[in-house]
């Protein structure tokens, strides 16, 4: 019994210990400064391509070395306008990353490039909040990542009456560098003009 109770003093003991460690570990000081940047660039993809966020995260224990936004959609678009959409949104977000002056001291690789931006856009054709669970025609693209300087576009393999049963299946449609798809970006601007 003895053995048992000094057992527990010394795991109640352990527990407050931790419990007080822990509570006095401080949010790094970019962390602010990065939340109110998220904001800014989550409101502004919100008014120009109806992005609506579902979170952020990234590489951002010591420094930032990555910073990583999800957003939903609710439309459904073809690989050359998410194409279009990715780049400009992702421009945007290196851009903020490299002229905010609280958050670019602390940024591991200066100048942010593509690699140290991550975005995922998810592509729905109602609202989930409503209870439906569908996703776009299988023909349109239902997810696309921009990561590590590299877009990824998935298509679903289900389609939408099957969605509420089985978990989602995605199969990589197209998969290219942010710089090939800046320039393609590019050039179709230019001949539209």
């Amino acid at each position: 019994m003895v053995e048992f109770s000094s057992k527990l003093i010394f795991l109640i003991v352990g527990i407050g210990l931790l419990t007080c460690v822990l509570a006095s570990v401080k949010d790094p000081e970019y962390s602010k400064p990065l939340d109110e940047m998220v904001c800014q660039y989550s409101k502004e993809m919100k008014d120009k391509f109806g992005f609506l966020f579902e979170g952020y995260g990234g590489e951002l224990m010591c420094d930032v070395k990555e910073v990583d936004v999800s957003y939903r959609l609710y439309k459904s678009y073809t690989l050359e306008e998410i194409r279009v959409i990715i780049v400009h949104a992702e421009k945007r977000l290196i851009e903020l990353l490299n002229t905010d002056v609280k958050i670019r001291p602390y940024l591991r690789d200066y100048p942010a490039t593509a690699k140290n931006a991550t975005l995922d856009l998810t592509f729905h054709d109602w609202d989930l909040s409503e209870g439906d669970m569908g996703v776009v025609d299988v023909s349109f693209i239902v997810f696309a990542l921009c990561v590590n300087g590299k877009i990824v576009y998935y298509v679903n393999l289900r389609e939408p009456s099957g969605w509420k049963s089985n978990s989602p299946h995605f199969k990589e449609v197209h998969r290219e560098t942010f710089e090939e798809a800046c320039r393609i970006v590019e050039k179709q601007a230019s001949t539209e003009k």
